[in-house]
């Protein structure tokens, strides 16, 4: 694994540095960006003390693309988008939230990072098990559920093999840096364009690798976890 890349690298070396770098690590894994097959495969709501809350149960995280780009040094991430719909598909709460995933390359660690907490963890194989069940994430306070109602949770989940912030900088690195005339920039920028969306993908959320709908339930049939 090599060293990271990742937040510091910019403060002490050039932006197009940084920037070239987080494309020559991204480059393999760009091209078969499509090849994996990430899905939700089941849906758990749970009632916690106070919330309504759901874990997400996935499969093939971390798929090709984030492998290579944590292989490198650099952090991967995933956006899940969690929506609480009644029996007329009305959404009653929701909650979008970010999982990042960083490697460090001197202890041949993982740190996952979550709104349910965070775990480190030794190895792709054991990544790959804190991967494969998200949460649980709340939905929506436990007093403003429908009590014996039907419901539903729709999930979304969009796989980042470059987590934003990092992507972000690459980006703004070349905008930013490609020359002092204004026309020039603007130039090479444009001409970059097309570059930096093939290896550094789209804006969070602007894509989903899975979608998946929970069957029915009501607040009566919920498990209770304290």
């Amino acid at each position: 694994m090599a060293p990271r890349q990742g937040s510091g690298s910019s403060r002490h070396g050039h932006p197009i540095t940084l920037a070239l770098a987080l494309l020559l690590a991204l480059a393999p894994g760009a091209a078969r960006a499509g090849s994996a097959a990430v899905r939700i495969a089941a849906l758990e709501p749970v009632r916690t003390d106070s919330v309504l809350a759901c874990v997400v149960v996935t499969r093939g995280l971390p798929d090709g693309p984030m492998r290579e780009t944590l292989a490198s040094g650099l952090p991967s991430s995933l956006t899940l988008s969690l929506v609480l719909l009644d029996e007329r598909g009305h959404e009653r709460g929701g909650t979008t939230a970010e999982v990042r995933i960083e490697p460090d390359p001197w202890e041949r660690t993982f740190l996952v990072r979550s709104p349910a907490g965070g775990v480190r963890v030794a190895s792709l194989e054991a990544l790959a098990e804190s991967l494969h069940r998200l949460g649980p994430l709340a939905l929506a306070p436990w007093a403003r559920v429908p009590a014996r109602a039907p419901l539903r949770v729709r999930a979304r989940l969009a796989v980042h093999a470059l987590a934003p912030a990092e992507a972000d900088r690459a980006r703004a690195a070349f905008v930013g840096d490609v020359g002092s005339n204004g026309a020039e920039r603007r130039e090479v920028s444009a001409g970059l364009g097309p570059l930096l969306r093939f290896f550094l993908g789209r804006a969070p959320a602007s894509d989903w690798n899975a979608d998946a709908t929970s069957p029915s339930f009501t607040s009566a049939t919920l498990e209770h976890r304290p």
